[in-house]
């Protein structure tokens, strides 16, 4: 992980996280779906300096991992696409 992008992207996901985790759908799904996540992270800290990872693919991880934090939010049946592509 070169640069401060991934740093960068580490801190607007925990931003979005905690911001996300104010009363979810279901306390007990987004806590066990955080849980895989956090050991994800975990593991892409320790070994950074073993297998670093590209920008484009901290972005891509970025990307998956905000919008699983939207079907954690909401739980994924729940999250409301519809409503949003509507207005």
């Amino acid at each position: 992980m070169g640069g401060r992008l991934p740093a960068v992207l580490l801190g607007l996901w925990l931003v979005a996280t905690l911001a996300l985790g104010i009363a979810p759908y279901d306390r007990n799904d987004w806590l066990l779906e955080n849980a895989l996540v956090v050991l994800l992270l975990a593991v892409l800290l320790a070994s950074h300096r073993q297998r670093p990872l590209s920008n484009l693919a901290c972005v891509a991880l970025f990307a998956f991992l905000l919008l699983h934090e939207v079907g954690a939010h909401y739980t994924y049946s729940q999250v409301p696409w519809m409503q949003w592509c509507r207005r």
